[in-house]
């Protein structure tokens, strides 16, 4: 696996052997996915929970019936399954569903989900990695063996099509295409809000007609799902977003909302009543890491561009309210993104990126999968009576942590390696004296 260096012999023959490790390892991926998400619901042999998928389920039939999505919310309780709590666009998005029976919308959505991770991987090892690694492999083993992926597929999460849009979005802005990822971007931001926050990358690089492209768009979908589904936008606006806007310290809450709710134990087993000082920690923090993405990619033309939106993609994750573990398949963006940067650049040139990609990958791919499933409601809330309680919360906050490093590496490979390059001051070639006597003097 080369980028186009002059190695050692040696050096090539161990890229050979890991480009053939990867190209083997992207079959399996894709022959296990085959049997297991392919044949597996048609056989009966897949055993998904899918809850997930329950609300969007019901929001679909309520649609279909001429009824509000939101009239199964609930706003207290739990923090988790609250019920269907998507903009509007979202719910009009998922009305199809309702023609089909359960079986089926089950089915078809899983099938969906795959095919959209796949081809948002492709697209980001396509316009990310360099061509003589083997892409299409990596784009496998990213989509159907990264745990946070393959997570969607289990519990019929709607997050596939939401990298899907924002991979879209990062092949127009790497082109220079405005409109067309302003038109991505908004598109992303009427299902989830998170994709909201690149408007500050494209405000950031005047983009101007990216702006006008994503506001045109987005105000445009989230009206014609308002016409269409009449009522249900003044419900969501003043019943679910409030409640989406509240701190939440689920374990599976990686924002850093999620990180300072559990330092205080605040909204980790149930909705605990607002504390304004926390809320203002986090607003602060979330200002802090957006303003560092602000400095870090600046208005001048990009030189790494994928990093560049990588790093506002991970920047607007982390700073929302809310950003379940499963959230983070949109992370696969900065993370390829990372990747090409260091293979052109090289891991010595970049340690700090080297070093925040494998602890990313190390913590979301390989520790978290392991635990995952002992992190069960019933088990949490026996945890919770214990005195080792306060410190499995912060245990609960390395996903969070390694997404922070990512960020860091990323800031650190676009900071320019030595000061900034200024213009030099304009030479005031003024005229010489004349001498003391000259024939040319009066």
């Amino acid at each position: 696996m080369s980028d186009g260096r002059t190695t050692a012999p040696g050096t090539v023959r161990w890229d050979r052997v890991l480009s053939t490790t990867l190209r083997a390892a992207g079959v399996v991926a894709l022959l296990g996915a085959l049997v297991t998400f392919g044949l597996g619901p048609l056989t009966g042999a897949f055993h998904g929970p899918f809850e997930d998928f329950g609300p969007y389920w019901h929001a679909a039939v309520a649609t279909a019936h001429g009824l509000s999505p939101y009239h199964s919310f609930r706003g207290q309780g739990s923090v988790v399954m609250s019920g269907f709590d998507y903009p509007p666009p979202a719910a009009l998005a998922l009305r199809p569903l309702a023609l089909l029976s359960h079986h089926w919308a089950v089915i078809v959505w899983l099938w969906a989900g795959v095919a959209a991770t796949v081809a948002a991987t492709v697209i980001l090892a396509r316009e990310t990695l360099p061509p003589r690694w083997p892409r299409i492999s990596i784009a496998l083993i990213a989509a159907l063996l990264f745990a946070p992926a393959t997570y969607n597929y289990w519990h019929g999460q709607i997050n596939p099509w939401i990298l899907l849009l924002l991979s879209l979005g990062l092949r127009a802005y790497v082109r220079g295409h405005q409109v067309r990822c302003g038109i991505w971007l908004a598109l992303g931001a009427d299902i989830k809000l998170m994709p909201a926050v690149l408007l500050l990358l494209l405000v950031r690089r005047h983009w101007w007609r990216g702006v006008g492209a994503m506001l045109v768009t987005g105000l445009g979908v989230l009206g014609i799902a308002a016409a269409a589904l009449p009522g249900s936008l003044p419900v969501w606006l003043h019943s679910v977003l409030p409640a989406l806007a509240r701190d939440n310290g689920w374990v599976y809450n990686q924002s850093i909302d999620g990180v300072v709710s559990r330092l205080f134990q605040h909204s980790v087993l149930r909705f605990d009543p607002p504390l304004w000082w926390l809320h203002a920690i986090v607003l602060l923090l979330d200002l802090a890491l957006l303003w560092v993405a602000w400095r870090a990619v600046g208005p001048d033309p990009a030189a790494a561009p994928a990093a560049e939106y990588g790093l506002f993609l991970a920047a607007a994750v982390l700073s929302g309210t809310i950003a379940w573990y499963p959230h983070y398949t949109a992370l696969l963006v900065p993370v390829f993104a990372g990747l090409g940067l260091v293979a052109g650049r090289g891991p010595r040139r970049v340690p700090a990126l080297t070093a925040g990609l494998a602890a990313f990958l190390t913590v979301n791919a390989v520790v978290v999968p392991l635990v995952l499933s002992a992190l069960t409601v019933r088990w949490l809330t026996a945890v919770s009576a214990t005195g080792w309680w306060w410190w499995l919360l912060q245990l609960s906050s390395l996903p969070a942590a390694s997404a922070l490093g990512l960020v860091a590496g990323l800031v650190a490979a676009l900071r320019p390696a030595g000061p900034r390059a200024t213009a030099p001051l304009p030479s005031l070639a003024l005229p010489s004296p004349p001498p003391p006597w000259s024939p040319s003097s009066p």
